[in-house]
């Protein structure tokens, strides 16, 4: 998360939306001129001219860490910031982003397991490989549908909503990320440079697999009911274009 005193915006940042890039590319308005340095964990920062909220992997203890809900947010910040700042986050097609996660999260430990792998070696061995694709790709897609059914599909729009209504001015499509942040560059007066947009995580979802493909009418279902308000605001729905 991020706020800007000296251009006076809040960036929420969501949960795989290519939100650590959007990141990078406004932490350097909340810092003094020239003392931003590319890295991908961060340290809280907090000074006169705005906050970096911590990146890491444990964020306990910290008072301001990167994917904070906008109600603490909201809570740490005076009325007058948090009325008159520019609010905004990405948001992604949640059919798109749940498979994402699932390969981010959980796929290695499932990909993984002992009769999975033994199975494909001995494939591998008698020359049968397609056999050992066509099981990783079963395994996967019940795995993930599993995954979705058991509850461990996520939510994470407290990063964006209070009591349920969207406290953001503006979202980020993720599938146009370079619209979204030139549009937001613009409503702040920013320079807009794409080039210094880094491209981190990108290849967490194993391309050979359609998102569809992962989808029964159930996940589908489950995914509807979870997701409901970006569905019903942005549009979204299977197929993923």
């Amino acid at each position: 998360m991020l706020i800007s005193h000296r251009k006076k915006f809040i960036y929420f940042k969501t949960v795989k939306t290519a939100s650590t890039s959007v990141e990078l590319y406004f932490e350097p308005f909340c810092m003094k001129e020239g003392e931003w340095k590319f890295s991908h964990g961060r340290e809280e920062h907090i000074c006169s001219e705005g906050i970096v909220g911590y990146r890491g992997k444990d964020s306990a203890g910290k008072k301001w860490y990167n994917h904070m809900p906008a109600s603490d947010i909201k809570r740490k910040v005076s009325g007058e910031v948090w009325e008159s700042y520019f609010k905004f986050c990405v948001i992604r097609n949640p059919f798109d982003k749940l498979v994402s996660a699932f390969f981010y999260f959980d796929q290695n430990k499932m990909r993984n397991s002992y009769s999975l792998t033994l199975k494909k070696k001995l494939w591998k061995v008698l020359g049968q490989k397609h056999h050992a694709q066509h099981l990783e790709r079963e395994m996967l897609i019940r795995n993930f549908r599993l995954w979705v059914k058991s509850g461990h599909a996520f939510i994470d729009n407290d990063k964006y909503m209070i009591d349920d209504q969207s406290c953001v001015d503006y979202f980020i499509r993720f599938e146009d990320i370079s619209g979204g942040i030139k549009h937001v560059c613009d409503q702040l007066s920013l320079p807009f440079d794409l080039q210094r947009l880094p491209r981190l995580k990108a290849n967490s979802r194993d391309k050979r697999f359609s998102i569809n493909d992962f989808y029964d009418e159930e996940t589908e279902e489950a995914v509807r009911q979870l997701y409901e308000f970006e569905i019903r605001t942005f549009g979204y729905s299977l197929p993923v274009k």
